[in-house]
């Protein structure tokens, strides 16, 4: 009985001890928090209060220029547009200062506070802007996009999220072969370098999937480096980051290259339909000359109006002085062929008047007063119908000098299609 007693005064005794013990953790956590929640309410305080002047630069009263450390990662490429020489970017923009005046070294531990929103209007922030920005929107959904963070030590994280269209110069003379460098350019707007000084984080990063979201470029790398400029107001401390894309050749392979190189292959089959086939050959013509300048206009709407040759103006023009230069080898040939018939009535008229005079036909009229003039005009062609059969037996195993424009073109123009191909894929990709 006694044991039992015991044991139970024990169970008791720890029952007890152990409350004792959660009950301190609790008080000790709720005085965390409430001195947590205290130190908040009084630097917020201390914000609102005039003494802090949002007017004034950090570092201001010390004469030093306030050192802004400037970080971008980029989230995503939105389109490179070559018609509009603009880029869209959305991206996340931090920037860090020291704020001595923000410092609390009095906190408890050395938790971050950080500011809403709203808070941001009460300290000074850097009056960063992109000079070479067409458009640009801050996200506020479902809240604004916006971090501020300041240490114990006064260290501060302003970060906003960001979408922005930029200006970006292309050079477009290797043009669907080309690389283009893409500038993002951030300045000082009112402050010269006395007073603030964008600097670069150490390691700029970047996306890895960056690279999935441009469908007709690939990421090549990123690049950053110092811009400051003087200018007739001062000097202005300036920062960029290149993105430097090459473009993705397959869609022009499949959609431009090849569709141009068949329709200029069709219209050498000029060559192999007969001479006499007007309709056929001049269709076949017609069709490639307006499929090649259908697809040059198609694309030039894509472009920018610019005054320099573009490597795919090269290809299209050439492919179109080959479709028109089959079409005007018919016209020579078709000349050819006329002058060659001609020819052939001449020498058969020029034979029907020797047999003539020599009084073959007159004769035959003399013992036959009773045939008429039709009839005799009847005998006169079927005569130079036999005499053309009989020229054309003694001249079929030479070619006329229109079946030879045809057998030459039918060889000269492949080979020189061919040869260009070489000497343009050689120049433009070995200089990629």
């Amino acid at each position: 009985m006694k044991r039992l007693r015991f044991l139970v005064s024990c169970f008791l005794l720890g029952y007890v001890l152990g409350a004792c013990c959660m009950l301190t953790e609790a008080q000790n956590a709720t005085s965390e928090k409430s001195s947590e929640y205290m130190e908040q309410i009084e630097f917020l305080e201390h914000l609102l209060n005039l003494t802090y002047d949002k007017r004034i630069r950090p570092q201001f009263t010390e004469g030093k220029p306030t050192v802004v450390t400037v970080d971008i990662l980029l989230s995503s490429i939105t389109d490179i547009n070559a018609a509009a020489m603009e880029f869209g970017i959305n991206f996340y923009l931090r920037q860090m200062w020291k704020e001595p005046r923000l410092a609390h070294p009095n906190a408890t531990n050395d938790k971050m506070l950080t500011l809403s929103e709203s808070q941001r209007n009460h300290i000074w922030v850097p009056d960063l802007f992109f000079s070479n920005e067409k458009k640009s929107s801050f996200h506020t959904i479902t809240l604004p996009n916006l971090m501020i963070r300041i240490s114990p030590k006064g260290d501060v994280l302003y970060s906003q999220r960001l979408s922005a269209t930029l200006n970006c110069e292309f050079d477009l003379v290797k043009f669907p072969m080309d690389n283009q460098t893409c500038r993002i350019k951030m300045e000082s707007y009112a402050h010269s370098t006395t007073d603030l000084i964008f600097k670069w984080v150490d390691r700029v990063q970047y996306d890895e999937t960056l690279d999935n979201t441009l469908p007709e470029f690939e990421l090549d790398g990123i690049s950053t480096g110092d811009c400051t400029a003087v200018y007739s107001t001062g000097s202005f401390t300036c920062l960029y980051m290149d993105l430097h894309v090459t473009r993705d050749l397959r869609y022009y392979i499949l959609n431009v290259y090849l569709p141009s190189v068949i329709v200029v292959l069709l219209s050498f089959v000029n060559f192999w339909i007969d001479a006499t086939a007007v309709p056929a050959r001049t269709t076949v013509g017609i069709v490639t000359i307006l499929t090649v300048t259908t697809q040059s206009v198609t694309l030039q709407d894509r472009l920018p109006k610019v005054s320099y040759i573009k490597a795919i103006d090269v290809w299209l023009s050439v492919c179109l002085v080959f479709v028109v230069g089959s079409m005007l080898e018919y016209a020579v040939v078709n000349v050819m062929l006329q002058r060659e018939r001609r020819h052939k009535e001449k020498i058969a008229h020029q034979s029907l008047n020797r047999l003539s005079s020599n009084g073959d036909i007159s004769k035959d009229t003399q013992k036959d007063q009773s045939i008429t003039p039709v009839e005799s005009q009847f005998e006169k062609e079927e005569l130079s119908d036999r005499l053309s059969t009989i020229q054309s037996a003694n001249y079929e195993h030479k070619q006329t000098p229109s079946e030879k424009v045809d057998y030459v073109s039918r060889i000269a123009f492949p080979v020189l299609f061919f040869s260009f191909n070489i000497v343009y894929w050689l120049v433009y990709l070995t200089s990629i």
